[in-house]
């Protein structure tokens, strides 16, 4: 019926990949619990919640998805941590991610999307999410830490000097596999609106190496957007970022 599949490279995002079979063809009538993947330790216990059919509005309308924390030997930790639950284009080979808010997850925890993936995107044959009745789903759990840091400059950096915000990500010595190896890495940075409480979102992907260990924008947010009140990104002399990793890969010469 399904497989699993779990990967924690080097102690980065904890990904965790779930092969859903005959997922139409064997499941119930609508809105009830298809099926629980197994349990994976990302920081607690957590595992899916699978509606192929969908729950309250979107019962029949979509596929609805929610990750839930199981037993733990220590109940009482509370788990701060950022999700992504995606599904991967089995025709082009690719990963789609849906992003989820940082969350606390204590024992009792679950969260996730009533509308996770609509049917007519799911049966949408140009997107590769449904081949042979067979969905594979994703999970990125992100708690860990990466030997990393930024570089800030505040009033810009060559061309944009005076005009923007620069900034970059230094992966150091212990991050990267020396001499000769080279890491891929996907990531994110956000800078958060403090009035709305929104993140805003610049997302690339690089390849690190000895000689070449930080990459980032000359052009990150320029001072008038960061200087403009509505924006909210500077509140009382203070503006906050955040760092995230979508993917993290050792390359072998």
């Amino acid at each position: 019926m399904s497989s699993n599949e779990v990967s924690a490279k080097n102690n980065l995002p904890f990904l965790y990949t779930w092969k859903l079979e005959r997922l139409f063809l064997s499941t119930p009538s609508s809105g009830k619990l298809w099926e629980y993947s197994s349990v994976f330790p990302a920081g607690g216990y957590m595992y899916l919640q699978l509606y192929p059919k969908g729950v309250l509005e979107e019962e029949d309308k979509s596929i609805s998805v929610f990750l839930a924390n199981g037993s733990s030997p220590t109940p009482s930790v509370n788990i701060s941590a950022e999700v992504y639950i995606g599904w991967v284009d089995q025709i082009n080979g690719k990963n789609q991610y849906r992003r989820g808010p940082q969350m606390i997850f204590n024992k009792t925890s679950s969260w996730g999307w009533i509308k996770f993936l609509s049917f007519d995107e799911l049966r949408e044959p140009s997107k590769g999410i449904l081949v042979n009745d067979t969905c594979i789903l994703n999970v990125g759990f992100f708690t860990y830490d990466i030997a990393k840091c930024l570089q800030l400059y505040p009033r810009g950096r060559s061309e944009e000097e005076d005009k923007s915000i620069s900034l970059y990500l230094q992966l150091v010595n212990a991050a990267i596999p020396a001499p000769s190896g080279k890491i891929h890495a996907e990531y994110y940075f956000d800078w958060v609106d403090q009035i709305k409480g929104r993140n805003h979102h610049d997302r690339t992907h690089q390849i690190f190496d000895c000689k070449q260990p930080t990459w980032g924008w000359k052009k990150f947010l320029s001072l008038d957007a960061l200087h403009e009140p509505s924006k909210g990104f500077l509140v009382n002399d203070t503006c906050i970022i955040k760092v995230g990793f979508l993917q993290w890969d050792n390359i072998s010469k």
